[in-house]
């Protein structure tokens, strides 16, 4: 755990802060209810001792992702830095045809070929009259 301290706010938070490139994911044991205000000047990680400056992350402002608890949220030194969530795809499944799925299919072609054959009798009887 560390002690951190936003800059916008004087308040100390026991925090846990890890590093991700140029990303910060920061726990706290209590959810934050308005995490834009409290981190829109970035914040500062702290001796636990002494209270000293031990890392500055005063550019880590921005809100790069929140999770759903409240208490873990990962910021970002890049205001165009953006979140994103991958879709799941669910692989297609493949059905197996049946002879009662395959019947209907025969029954209606069958018919199309027939109906055809039939307006061209008719036709032909038309024009010999």
């Amino acid at each position: 755990m560390a002690v951190i301290k936003f800059l916008s706010n004087d308040a100390l938070i026991n925090a846990d802060v890890q590093l991700e490139g140029h990303r910060v994911i920061v726990t706290v044991a209590n959810p934050v209810a308005d995490v834009n205000s409290l981190i829109a000047s970035g914040f500062h990680e702290l001796n636990e001792n002494n209270n000293s400056v031990m890392s500055d992350f005063s550019d880590h402002k921005y809100l790069y992702h929140q999770e759903d608890d409240g208490c873990t949220f990962t910021l970002t030194d890049e205001p165009d830095d953006i979140w994103f969530e991958e879709v799941f795809i669910p692989e297609p499944t493949i059905e197996v045809a049946t002879e009662a799925t395959t019947e209907p299919i025969v029954d209606a072609v069958e018919e199309a070929a027939e109906e055809p054959a039939e307006e061209t009798k008719t036709r032909s009887k038309r024009k010999k009259n």
